[in-house]
């Protein structure tokens, strides 16, 4: 049985949405433990704040990738580059304002959750450093 393209991509969606789930299955005890759990809930809601965050980078990897495939065949090697210096123009132009952003998120987290400490803070200035 041959697979297209789309079984192909979807199969891999499965398995990569399969693994996440299973090392957090495995992480999430061992960082609750060792974090505990007021600072585990301020770890994921950073970590949710950054991805927002970072989603809005112009995704010009996805756009490059689908240029790329739809032009597979016909495409000429100049086309493809001019493909690939617009998308990094696009990550280039948009990379200022998702670190910004980012910045932005990290420094008014502790705010945004009540009842963080000063240790607590560091914490979270140390972990919104080291995510990204």
């Amino acid at each position: 049985m041959k697979l297209g393209p789309a079984r192909k991509n979807a199969i891999f969606g499965y398995v990569n949405f399969i693994t996440a789930a299973l090392i957090a299955l495995v992480t999430s005890p061992l960082l609750v433990s060792f974090l505990g759990p007021a600072a585990f809930g301020h770890w994921k809601a950073l970590q949710r704040i950054m991805e927002v965050a970072a989603s809005l980078d112009g995704k010009p990897a996805q756009a490059l990738k689908s240029i790329i495939a739809g032009r597979l065949h016909d495409a000429r090697p100049e086309d493809r580059q001019r493909a690939i210096g617009s998308a990094a123009m696009v990550w280039l132009l948009w990379s200022p304002v998702v670190i910004l952003l980012l910045a932005l998120a990290i420094a008014t987290f502790p705010v945004t959750i009540k009842d963080v400490s000063a240790a607590d803070s560091l914490q979270v200035y140390v972990a919104g450093a080291c995510s990204r």
